[in-house]
């Protein structure tokens, strides 16, 4: 294992970390925030103190390096970025404690959306901006986690359209990032700049255009103000929202084709199909469940925008916790983490590891009534090997394990059955806003125990990285082999 070259890259991260931090201060300068500009320049000056250092001190490092590499490179990249991410957070005023100011952090980078900020309208232009620009980093992070890495894990790998990768190939996992980040960027920045200019046409301001781009097509979730979509953007912008949260949840690899005007490969790929599928019923079950109301046509474009939300994690609602009082809390969490398609920036389950695991118990019970049959569970044509079935089950069993365990912790912070679950649910599927929803009411997560924020900030970085690659870390024999 080249250790020296993991952190030469986890160098470059935070290289990136504090260029990306000039955009605050810029704003913050446009705006008048002086203090909040002292306090940018202050947290970007210590990150590219310790990135330039790391870059600079093992730019001659061994740069061979394989999956054990990879593995530690994505520990270190979600576990510790948010530490400096969190600087500006706690050194602005935004956060009391460097325990909410990091909890911030964590949520941004892996677009979870929660937050403990209970003002937001009175927040400085420049830290939410940050907020938001966090969102999008984390998503940009995603994409190249799951596209450069989990894409050829030969354990818990996904049979979906990943365009420039070589499925199950151990050869310098690492040096895939660069290849990765010249097809992902430029679709991603396009889809963005995309997002922003048809906002604007719709009649949102500038910045908050900006800012809601960037958490809308990283399915993130932050907004620039209290209150939901619904009271603060017109109908137009609200289908702009839908479209982009609709392009954030579905793999990006094949957004990467069609921007090169390639589109067959939507119609190949099954998950798109069940994606849209699952956004039109679960609208349908959700304006079943609305109560009476004057304008259905305004309830069901709600119930609408509200599924494709809560399926993509976004947590954007059209009429917050009051319109989705008659929806049982346990349908939204489902909702939610069963999550988007793979290889996007949404998080939960995904929906092809459910289609992948139902198909599979059906052919279990089907060979229960026929012992000696050969079934074969097929997506998209091809034929999924059983290993792959496995580390799916392996996937879900340690999912339902960080939720419950999760939940356990919270319960201990003095909260109710339905509030703990809800939280652990959220944060684990990274659909933080949602959790204001399926609460039992009156629960601020800036005002839950420290303790407690440690644990959700742990559970959102599992979630994001799906908990899969952390599993090799308990095994001794893979850091020898």
């Amino acid at each position: 294992m080249s250790y020296g070259y993991v952190l030469y890259l986890f160098g470059l991260i935070l290289t990136v970390l504090a260029v990306l931090m000039l955009f605050p201060i810029v704003i913050a300068g446009a705006y008048g925030e002086t203090a909040q500009a002292a306090a940018f320049a202050a947290a970007a000056s210590a990150t590219i103190f310790v990135g330039g250092g790391l870059v600079l001190g093992l730019r001659g490092a061994k740069r061979r390096a394989g999956m054990r590499s990879a593995v530690l490179l994505i520990i270190l990249a979600w576990c510790l970025t948010p530490v400096f991410a969190a600087i500006p957070f706690y050194t602005t005023g935004s956060a009391l404690t460097f325990t909410d100011a990091l909890f911030e952090a964590v949520s941004g980078l892996t677009t979870t959306g929660a937050t403990i900020l209970s003002n937001v309208n009175e927040q400085p232009r420049s830290v939410l901006l940050w907020r938001s620009i966090l969102q999008w980093l984390g998503g940009l992070g995603t994409l190249l986690t799951t596209v450069g890495v989990f894409s050829v894990l030969t354990f818990g790998s996904l049979p979906v359209f990943t365009p420039a990768i070589r499925q199950g190939d151990s050869l310098a996992i690492l040096e895939r990032l660069t290849p990765m980040l010249r097809l992902l960027l430029p679709t991603y920045a396009i889809l963005t700049l995309l997002c922003v200019i048809v906002l604007w046409l719709t009649g949102v301001p500038s910045f908050d255009a900006i800012s809601l781009a960037l958490s809308t097509i990283s399915t993130g979730g932050f907004s620039t103000h209290d209150g939901t979509l619904g009271e603060l953007i017109s109908p137009g912008a609200q289908l702009v929202v839908v479209i982009f949260m609709i392009i954030g949840a579905v793999n990006f690899a094949l957004h990467a084709e069609g921007i090169r005007l390639r589109f067959r490969h939507y119609r190949e790929e099954p998950e798109v199909g069940y994606l849209l599928l699952l956004i039109a019923l679960i609208g349908l079950m959700l304006f079943a469940f609305s109560p009476p109301t004057d304008n259905y046509a305004n309830q069901l474009a709600s119930s609408f925008f509200d599924a494709t939300s809560f399926l993509t994690t976004t947590g954007y609602s059209l009429g917050g916790r009051e319109s989705l009082s008659t929806v049982p809390p346990a349908f939204i969490l489902a909702v939610c983490v069963l999550g988007g398609s793979a290889m996007s920036t949404a998080g939960g389950f995904k929906i092809i590891r459910f289609i992948l695991l139902f198909r599979h118990s059906s052919a279990e019970l089907r060979r229960l009534a026929h012992p000696h049959s050969v079934i074969r569970i097929h997506y998209a044509g091809r034929a999924v090997a059983r290993s792959l079935l496995s580390g799916l089950w392996i996937y879900f069993i340690a999912l339902t394990a960080l939720i419950g365990f999760t939940a356990v912790i919270v319960s201990l912070g003095g909260y109710d059955f339905q509030t703990s679950l809800s939280a652990a649910a959220t944060m684990a599927s990274n659909a933080g806003p949602v959790f204001d929803y399926t609460q039992s009411g009156g629960v601020s997560v800036g005002a839950m125990p420290a303790f407690v924020k440690w644990s959700l900030s742990v559970a959102m970085i599992f979630g994001r990285v799906e908990i899969l690659v952390l599993l090799p870390l308990f095994n001794r024999s893979y850091w020898q082999s």
